[in-house]
């Protein structure tokens, strides 16, 4: 069974306070991974979190034979303009190479 599959997308917008806007994503039930164009895999069990800075281009999903229940926490910019950039769907190959050996 493989997870369902997800689009690379990117967090975007002005600065804030706290130094920019990103993405905070909470696992918090199962295993998954965040996974980033340059081919960089960061595994997730539930209670652990990643943080994804404004402008990167990211995916997250359940590992190979497993489902991942979480939390995309993110801030709208002020100025009411999309939060995220929603870009090409994860290929196969990419979900594949991001599983754990």
């Amino acid at each position: 069974m493989k997870g369902i599959r997800t689009a690379r997308r990117s967090t975007s917008g002005p600065a804030s306070v706290d130094g920019g806007l990103g993405q905070l994503l909470v696992c918090t039930e199962g295993f998954g991974f965040v996974g980033t164009r340059d081919g960089t895999a960061i595994r997730l069990r539930a209670g652990e979190s990643v943080w994804t800075p404004p402008g990167e281009e990211h995916w997250h999903d359940a590992t190979e034979g497993t489902m991942m229940c979480h939390h995309a926490l993110l801030e709208v910019p002020d100025d009411g303009t999309e939060a995220t950039t929603w870009l090409e769907p994860v290929t196969d190959e990419q979900y594949e190479q991001a599983q754990p050996a």
